[in-house]
């Protein structure tokens, strides 16, 4: 083999290997680093859904969240709430309160502070139910350049998450159980928006949704969740002394 032809084959190895090497992260790559550079320091945060749930996160393992007149703070597998009374009890404590005194929803709210997670916990349990995310968009919220990622559901996880809701629901009696769940009409979207400099969560949104048979009618079952990420690196949990010492907090 000549030299010439040596140094041609060579040229093209390195131009294809800096080809390979320069490629874009795939959508579901680049929202689990956003994920990572979130989660390295506290944000506050907005989560919609069933309740309005706001708060702060601060690494590893602690979490403030706010639902109505009731608060929760949690250090790893420790959590206190308080009431609108001001009091901070464990949750096993609230709960027994409302089988003396039962008030509409306080036992579900109590529950879902207890279950509360980071917000980005909850996107990452989302990519397990989801196909590859298409290339990044531009977008603007809230006067700050973002990528958005969009993903859809595959079918089975899709499934399997709602009956798991319509359970949930049914169960507490919020929900009647139908005639017929046209489970070919089920969708799913997750859609992911990250700061475009600085790589970390901005927004997520996500949607499900399938038809219901009810005799003669037909409904539309949806659930939808968005939570908005904000304060990254500067969000204070703000809580006593006495909680801190409780929590085990350092």
């Amino acid at each position: 083999m000549s030299s010439r032809l040596s140094y041609s084959l060579l040229w093209i190895a390195l131009a294809g290997a800096g080809s390979v090497g320069s490629q874009e992260p795939s959508a579901r790559d680049a929202v689990e680093r956003a994920l990572e550079e979130t989660a390295r320091a506290p944000y506050a945060y907005r989560v919609t859904g069933r309740f309005v749930r706001t708060g702060a996160y601060a690494p590893p393992d602690r979490l403030v969240a706010r639902i109505d007149k009731y608060v929760s703070a949690r250090c790893g597998p420790l959590i206190l709430v308080k009431g609108p009374e001001g009091l901070w009890k464990t949750p096993d404590e609230r709960i027994g309160e409302q089988v003396e005194k039962p008030e509409k929803d306080i036992a579900d709210i109590v529950k879902a502070l207890e279950e509360a997670q980071p917000p980005h916990e909850l996107i990452q349990e989302f990519l397990e139910m989801a196909r590859p995310g298409h290339s990044p968009e531009a977008r603007d919220v809230n006067g700050m350049a973002c990528h958005l990622y969009a993903f859809s559901f595959r079918e089975d996880p899709l499934r399997t998450s709602i009956e798991k809701q319509m359970d949930t629901s049914a169960a507490r009696g919020a929900f009647r159980r139908p005639d017929k769940v046209l489970w070919g009409t089920a969708k799913g979207l997750l859609r992911v928006y990250l700061h475009r400099s600085e790589g970390t969560l901005i927004r997520f949104v996500e949607e499900r949704s399938v038809k219901l048979v009810y005799g003669d009618e037909t409904r539309i079952y949806k659930l939808e969740m968005q939570a908005d990420f904000s304060e990254h690196g500067t969000a204070a949990l703000d809580l006593p002394q006495e909680v801190r010492e409780r929590l085990k907090m350092k």
